[in-house]
């Protein structure tokens, strides 16, 4: 519990002081403020980190260690998803906060290849924090994520989520035993927004953002057979090289967002 609340503290003084640990190696003091590249402006070679996704209240910041390690995502309404890794760079814990009050934590644990393979959850109720179950992940032989295995903290089975895939990589679907639903997904043929971004993944599990699997190619669409008004759509504009430079995005039939997307 007293670790916990340690990491309660650190992440605090994280979101007050912009540091964060690196995924890659460590860049000369040149190169420490990137320049901004806006669509149009590509050059050959530069691996593209997106920045910021729309403005006000709707808006994504995203933030990095030195290198390419996803760290905070600050969103227009205040939130923030922070991303906190150990001394070897690797994940540790993943928390929700409303501003700088704590609302959700979890905690990896890694096997041996560096795989993500439990997941302890933590519920948040003020200055309390107690364990509130956990997920065990399963990977394929090419190291996919295939199933996901949510138990409560009595390690009673709640809920199996089972993922197949495409050829190329992508996404392809995603069923439960609890709602007895399968969404499938769809991808485009262009560059991901977060191809050349560690760990999305990682966010894309914490919050839920269907926007956060584009790391090969660019998702387009998730639907569920059971009910349309939820299905989620994703079209876009590309730049010279192929990466999105502004996206739409829908619910059922509902335009939510239309964004420009910035790179670094």
């Amino acid at each position: 519990m007293m670790k916990m609340l340690k990491k309660r503290m650190l992440i605090i003084v994280i979101l007050a002081v912009s540091t964060g640990l690196s995924c890659k190696k460590e860049k000369s003091e040149n190169d420490l403020t990137p320049a901004v590249i806006e669509p149009g402006k590509e050059e050959q070679g530069v691996e593209f980190l997106p920045v910021k996704i729309g403005s006000g209240n709707t808006s994504q910041l995203f933030s990095y260690s030195n290198g390419n390690c996803l760290t905070k995502i600050e969103y227009g309404d205040g939130s923030f998803a922070v991303l906190t890794y150990d001394a070897s760079k690797q994940p540790l814990s993943f928390q929700l906060l409303k501003g700088n009050v704590l609302s959700h934590e979890s905690e990896y644990v890694l096997n041996a290849t560096g795989q993500v393979v439990r997941i302890n959850q933590y519920k948040v109720s003020g200055a309390s924090i107690s364990p509130d179950g956990y997920c065990l992940l399963e990977y394929n032989i090419a190291g996919q994520l295939v199933k996901l295995s949510d138990y409560s903290q009595a390690k009673k089975l709640i809920n199996e989520r089972i993922r197949t895939y495409t050829v190329s990589g992508n996404l392809l679907s995603e069923s439960s035993t609890s709602t007895h639903e399968t969404a499938t997904y769809n991808f485009d043929e262009k560059e991901a927004i977060f191809k050349h971004v560690a760990h999305a993944d990682l966010f894309a599990l914490g919050t839920g953002d269907q926007l956060l699997t584009s790391a090969l190619n660019n998702i387009t669409n998730r639907k569920t057979a059971e009910n349309g008004s939820s299905d989620q759509s994703y079209s876009y504009v590309y730049n010279k090289t192929g990466y999105p430079q502004s996206i739409s995005y829908k619910k059922g039939t509902v335009t939510v967002s239309n964004a420009k997307i910035v790179y670094q």
